[in-house]
């Protein structure tokens, strides 16, 4: 991860994120920093680029620290509402005061991982599938 440096998503290359219900109904997509904890101190945003495969799907993005504390935003509140385009690809951009502001107790300095999910309670009816691109830290 890194600044964005005014980086696109590649149409080529990308990470494709399906869920089909499952026998639990979560469905997990995980960026595993816990070899060396990622510092997220001096960052303001998340960002990501997302797109859906036939629209209007949205998902949850976690952060969870060492600590075993973990925060959860719901992606549709940072797209507009109504899910994700089939069309074109969508820069998501999530505040990290956001998770901070609602004292989960994350610890900023030492994030072990960070969630991209669909959520059975409140994601819609699967199956769905995103693609997300280009994730970084502004």
């Amino acid at each position: 991860m890194n600044d964005g440096n005014g980086c696109t998503p590649d149409p080529q290359n990308y990470y494709q994120f399906i869920w089909d219900g499952g026998t639990s109904g979560w469905c997990d997509w995980v960026c595993d920093a816990s070899a060396k904890f990622l510092d997220i101190s001096t960052y303001t945003n998340l960002c990501f680029y997302a797109k859906g495969a036939a629209g209007g799907e949205y998902f949850y993005v976690d952060i969870k620290s060492s600590n075993g504390q973990s925060a959860q935003v719901n992606l549709d509140n940072y797209i507009g509402g109504g899910g994700l385009s089939a069309a074109n690809w969508t820069l998501v951009q999530i505040p990290l005061n956001q998770l901070e502001s609602n004292n989960y107790g994350v610890d900023k300095y030492n994030i072990q991982y960070i969630y991209f999910s669909f959520n059975p309670y409140h994601s819609p009816v699967p199956p769905e599938t995103v693609y997300i691109d280009y994730i970084y830290l502004q």
